[in-house]
């Protein structure tokens, strides 16, 4: 055999392979192919939906941490807040009428790490016991104060968000079930934190009228001036207190504020 013919042998051989190994098993190929494909896909949207969850390279947890740390709102509140108070409780049931006066106590105290305050009220109404526990914290993620408020004259759990006003006061607003009727209501009320160091409370009502009328006021004196402790998380764990001569610091005690 020639050179010739060697050369067309071997063509001839290169071509009929490379064709029978292409229509050998094109089912399996398409099948390769599909699945190739289906897990290219589902890694591509594991990718997707990774990224949208965290920043590419973020340390999540670290990332969290760091975003639910207390703020200077929540320093706000411990400073305001945090000690022992003796509280003068002032009611009116309608715009007019005569105000009836109880007393009681609040201690104010941190809680999970300064990034709440914890408020237990203690005192008597009409002569029976009245106990009431509440919380006020900032919610870093919405931008707002809020609070909650139960007690043992109610089955009601009320939940307000708070603004803060260019005077420094709180304003909370909610909406509640009248359970005298079962009427969706508005809930309004301010918390106070006056120059002098004291701290009010006051809740607002609409009228039969549709008027505003305070239904409520509560006046927290300090009990005492021992010194309180603020513990908190935060970073740096200092604040200008505008009742304060000095800010207070994690641990620190403070007289009066």
């Amino acid at each position: 055999m020639n050179v010739r013919s060697l050369v067309l042998a071997a063509t001839l051989t290169c071509f009929t392979g490379a064709c029978f190994a292409q229509s050998e098993n094109p089912v399996d190929k398409m099948k390769k192919d599909a699945t190739k494909m289906a897990v290219d896909a589902k890694k591509g949207a594991k990718d997707a939906v990774k990224k949208a969850v965290q920043p590419e390279g973020a340390d999540a947890m670290a990332e969290w941490k760091k975003f639910n740390m207390p703020s200077k709102e929540h320093l706000t509140l411990q400073k305001n807040m945090v000690g022992e108070w003796n509280a003068v409780s002032t009611f009116w049931a309608a715009p007019d009428t005569e105000a009836m006066t109880f007393n009681g106590t609040a201690h104010f105290s941190s809680a999970m790490g300064g990034r709440f305050v914890m408020q237990e009220h203690a005192g008597e109404i009409m002569g029976e016991k009245f106990k009431g526990l509440g919380f006020f914290g900032y919610n870093n993620g919405a931008g707002r104060f809020e609070s909650f408020w139960i007690d043992n004259e109610s089955t009601l759990m009320l939940m307000s968000q708070g603004t803060q006003q260019s005077d420094g006061s709180i304003e909370w607003k909610g909406t509640y079930v009248d359970p005298m009727n079962g009427a969706e209501r508005i809930s309004r009320s301010v918390t106070r934190f006056n120059a002098d160091g004291t701290m009010t409370y006051e809740m607002f009502e609409n009228g039969v009228n549709g008027q505003e009328f305070k239904a409520l006021e509560v006046k927290y004196t300090r009990s005492s001036t021992s010194a309180t402790v603020i513990t908190t998380d935060a970073v740096p764990t200092t604040i200008t207190d505008p009742h304060a001569n000095s800010p207070a610091k994690d641990g620190q005690k403070t007289p009066g504020n």
